[in-house]
Formats: structure tokens, sequence, C-alpha cells
């Protein structure tokens, strides 16, 4: 150890006499015979320091152990103590005049250019109190974490101001007019846009404008002034629209809502799914309001009863478990709803058409307790179109064919079914002859079919009959023997149809 010189003192207050005149008119230097003129005091060495005084601070806003310490004063604090904002660690610190300030460790900060070798395990961005972090640009916040804990807005990310956040919330929107309208719910997220709202348990918006997804796992994707307000409910996007049922949908569009259990509404415009699975696809004005119902699109159509559909069209109803599809331009709704069980087809043609080569069936089912055969209709390979158009009433009498004419114009034609004593006259051999009965009723041109009956004698040939004046029928018969016959009176069956 090299020995302290200690100078008199007399000598030592020379020293200090000649230093403090020389001291007013140029820099003093130790170490060194020519100080920089910019310093007061130049020390300069190469093997040792300038040692700062040692003091233990208790927090930056308190001087002490200094005594009114002077702007600028520098020291070296070895105490680590106090909480939030106001702690000081081991380091050297400045007074400003008003509280202690920390200077920064080029060792420790954060650069401007990057950092390197870092060690992620014990080198971060951030605080070591309960305080959030906030990230300013221009001197205003724009992001804040909120620091860990087991309460709201603990875990929470933010931007701009608002009310609380909620536990572990996300809320990247800056922007909004009430305070209210924030990711308020436990780990809900708004991901952008203006004056969203999640106050739902894992309630999320994705952006857009003025959306609430309120009820938990609620979601609305973006848009504008769109509402999920059930469990799980979801609003993909548009304007208006409402999801409020329980796991509800509203896929996009105007003004559409989605109220009912498991309820769906794709798109377009007004349309509303109330029943309980109820389904419309989209188009506009459209409502599914039974259970299971389902409207695919068009314009103005209902489907009310449940398991209820229609595809299309235009201001159709249909009730419980109906089908039907509507081709009018009427403004005036076709209510079919109080039929059940229909499938209707309103102003508009029901083809069956082909592309196999093979004539499309129209196949009838008989009753599904007596099996599973069916009765068919059928086209086959014509020269033109054919159109059959049916009669315009049911027919006048108990027994009637159905007839058509050139032009495929239907109608009923009466049958007269009987019985009638028929008595045949004496007939020669080998002669045809001809006689009368009345069968009331026939008119000329009638057709009339007789059946003899078994018992008819031997020889005797039916050959017809005709309806030759008003209730008279002709009969003509042949006797084949070779001898005369004169034939018994038996009762014949008849059936007498007017063309």
């Amino acid at each position: 150890m090299k020995p302290r010189v200690v100078l008199p003192v007399l000598q030592a207050l020379l020293v200090v006499g000649l230093l403090s005149a020389g001291l007013h008119a140029q820099s003093v230097g130790i170490g060194t015979s020519s100080p920089h003129p910019s310093a007061r005091l130049h020390i300069e060495d190469n093997a040792r320091g300038l040692l700062i005084p040692n003091v233990a601070l208790t927090a930056t806003n308190v001087a002490a152990p200094v005594t009114s310490p002077a702007p600028s004063l520098l020291v070296y604090n070895t105490n680590t103590a106090g909480t939030g904002a106001t702690a000081v660690s081991r380091g050297f610190y400045y007074w400003d005049g008003s509280q202690w300030v920390r200077l920064a460790d080029g060792g420790k900060a954060w650069l401007l250019t990057g950092n390197a070798g870092t060690n992620p395990a014990a080198n971060f961005l951030g605080t070591t109190d309960a305080q959030p972090l906030c990230i300013r640009v221009n001197n205003q916040e724009t992001f804040r974490f909120n620091p860990p804990g087991a309460n709201a807005p603990a875990w929470s990310i933010q931007r701009g101001g608002g009310d609380p956040r909620g536990l572990h919330a996300v809320d990247l929107q800056s922007a909004r007019l009430v305070d209210t309208r924030v990711a308020s719910g436990d780990y809900s997220v708004i991901g952008g846009g203006r004056d969203n709202t999640a106050n739902g348990q894992y309630a999320t918006v994705g952006g857009g404008r003025d959306n609430t997804a309120s009820g938990q796992y609620a979601a609305v994707g973006g848009g504008w002034q769109n509402t999920a307000s059930n469990w799980a409910a979801t609003v993909g996007g548009g304007q208006f629209n409402t999801a409020s049922g329980y796991s509800a949908t509203v896929g996009g569009g105007l003004r559409s809502t989605a109220s009912g259990l498991f309820s769906t509404v794709g798109g377009g415009s007004i349309n509303t799914a109330n029943g309980e699975y109820a389904t419309v696809g989209g188009g506009g004005g459209n409502t599914a309001s039974g259970d299971g119902a389902t409207v695919s699109g068009g314009l103005a159509n209902t489907a009310s009863g449940e398991y209820s559909a229609i595809p299309g069209g235009y201001n159709l109803r249909v009730g419980t478990r109906s089908f039907g599809f509507s081709g009018q331009t009427s403004m005036a709704q076709t209510d079919l709803s109080a039929n059940s069980n229909i499938a209707a087809f309103v102003d508009v043609d029901m083809w069956l058409y082909n592309v196999r080569n093979q004539a499309s069936q129209l196949r009838l089912y008989e009753p599904s307790g007596a099996g599973t055969n069916f009765t068919a209709f059928r086209a086959q390979a014509q020269a033109s179109d054919i159109t059959y158009t049916l009669p315009a009433s049911a027919p006048a009498t108990s027994a009637a064919w159905l007839q058509s004419d050139n032009t495929g114009a239907m109608s009923w034609r009466p049958v007269f079914y009987g019985t009638v004593s028929v008595d045949p006259p004496n007939i020669n051999a080998n002669t045809s002859t001809a006689f009368t009965v009345t069968i009331s009723g026939v008119q000329t041109g009638d057709l009339v079919f007789l059946t003899p009956p078994s018992g008819i004698e031997g020889g005797l040939v039916f050959q017809g009959a005709d309806v030759t004046a008003a209730n008279t029928v002709t009969i003509r018969m042949r006797n084949v023997t070779g001898g005369g016959i004169n034939g018994a009176p038996r009762t014949w069956s008849y059936m007498v149809i007017r063309p």
C-alpha cells in the first residue's frame, strides 16, 4: 500500500488557498497538467476512478439521508427499498429538485438499436411490481398490459381508455363514445373496430362498429350494430342483425334475427328464424317460425308449421309438415297454413323431366299398412305434346267413365248397370231375328252391352244389341240348329255407356 501524504496544517491551508484562487481563473486538473478548458475539474488516472458518495436511499420521493440536496447532486444508492413507482434499487441516482432519478444502466437497458445476448429467462421488457405496463406514442397511451392477478382487469390487454377490462380479456379497439364499450367479460376479446362491447364471458367481437357480444361464448365477426346475446350465439357480420337464441346464428345481411333455439339465418334482409332448429337461408322478409321449419330463400315466405319447408318463391305460407313453392306475382300472400301434410305448388307447372331416355313416373302408393305397391303414370314416346284437361265437376251418376276429345278435354260419361228380363221369340232353324226389350233411361247413341245368362238354350247365339229409341234396346239373336227354338224368358245383365 502506498503511504498517504499528510500535510501540516499550515501547508494544507496554503495549498487550499492557492487552489481557491486558481479555480476562479482556470480549470483544475488532477493527474494532468493540462486540464480541458471546457471542464471545471479534469481528473485523469489509468488505475483508479472517482468514488461517488454511497448512501442508503429509502424511496425516490424521500431526500434522506441527504439533507436538502441540491439539484443534480449525484449519489450511489446501496439500498433496495420501497414499493411501486417510488421504489429504489442499487445504482446511481441524481436529485432533480423534487425526487431521486435513477441513471440508466446501459448494460441493462433496452437500446434504440436493439440488444444482443439476452436471456428470455432473465431479460424482459416490463415492470417488477403490480402496476400496468403502458406503451405510449406521441405521449399518448396506445397499449396497456394489466398486471397478473385473480380479479379483473388482471392479465388483460387493452388500447385506449374506457371501463376496466375483464380478467384475461383482450381489447384492441382504441375508439369509443361510451366507457362501457369495452371487453369487460372475463376472457373476452375485441379484435378492433370502435364502440364494440364484449361483456359475455369468453365472448368475441372481431371488429366493426357498435357490435355487442353479451352471451357467454357469443361472437360477432364484424359489421355494424350486430348483437349476439345468448349462449354461443353468433353473428358473422352485416348490419342490425341479432342472434338471441341459444346457439343461434345469423351469417350476415341486414336486420335479420335468429331467436329460436339453434336457429339459423344465413343472410339476406329482414329474415327471421324464431322456431327451434328453424332455418332461413336468405332472401328477404322470410320467416321460419315452426320448430324445424325451413325457408331456403325467396321473398315474403313463411314456414309456420313444424318441419315445414319452402325452397323459395314468393309470398307463400305453409303449415305443419308441409312443403310449398309459389311462383305467383300477386302481392296478397297465399296462406295454406290451415292445411297439414301437403305439398303445394302455386302458379307453376310441375314437370317430371328426364335426360336418361327413360320417362319419369308419377307414383301413387297404397296405404303403408298394406304394402309398397303403387300405381304409376308415365308418358311414352309421342309425336307432339298432349295436355289433358280434367272435367270441371264430379260425375252426376254413381258410375261414370272418363272420356277425352281430340284436344285432350276430358269429361265424365254416365254408366248404367242393371238387369233386364229377355224373352226371345220363336226363331226358325238357321235364322236370325231381332226383338226389343225396355231398359229405362237409355238414349239413342248410348252404347249397350248385354250378357246372356249361362242357362240360355243351346243353339241360340247372341249377336249384339243397340239402343234404337229412348228406353228401347234391340237385341239380335240367331238359331244355328236345324229346328226352331222358342227361348224361355231369363234375366240378362246390362251395362249402358253414354258417349
